[in-house]
C-alpha cells in the first residue's frame, strides 16, 4: 500500500494545525481549518496484443492444369481412335493419371502469420 500524509492549516490565518485539532485556532482565535490529504501509490500495468493474419488464395500450377485439361478432353478421342481393349487400357491409364494430377493442378493455400507484442 502507498503512503498517506495529512496536514491542516487555519482557513483564516494559514497557521499550521494538527489534522485532529477541534475548536478555535490558537494563533487567530477563529474557527475553521483546511485539511489536505495526499496519497502516493505505484501502479504497474502489463498488456499484450496478439494478432493473426490470414491470406487465402487458389494457387494454380499452369502446366499441370493444361495437362489435366488435355487428358480429360483428349482421352475419349484417343479411346475412340484405338477402340477395343487397347483403347480401354489406355483410357484407364489416362484416367488414373488425371485422378492423381487433378488435386495438384489447383490448390487452396492458406498463409497464417501469428505474432504478439508485449508491453
Amino acid at each position: 500500500m502507498g503512503k498517506i500524509s495529512t496536514s491542516a492549516t487555519c482557513m483564516w490565518c494559514g497557521g499550521p494545525l494538527d489534522p485532529n485539532h477541534n475548536g478555535v485556532c490558537p494563533s487567530c482565535g477563529k474557527e475553521g481549518k483546511n485539511v489536505r490529504a495526499e496519497i502516493s501509490e505505484t501502479i504497474e500495468l502489463k498488456s499484450s496484443l496478439a494478432y493473426e493474419s490470414r491470406h487465402e488464395f487458389w494457387k494454380k500450377d499452369k502446366w499441370r492444369l493444361i495437362l489435366l485439361i488435355l487428358i480429360v478432353f483428349g482421352s475419349p478421342f484417343l479411346g475412340f481412335y484405338l477402340s477395343g481393349l487397347p483403347g480401354v487400357i489406355v483410357g484407364l491409364v489416362f484416367a488414373t493419371l488425371g485422378y492423381f494430377l487433378g488435386p495438384n493442378a489447383i490448390v487452396k493455400v492458406i498463409e497464417i502469420v501469428r505474432g504478439d507484442a508485449k508491453g
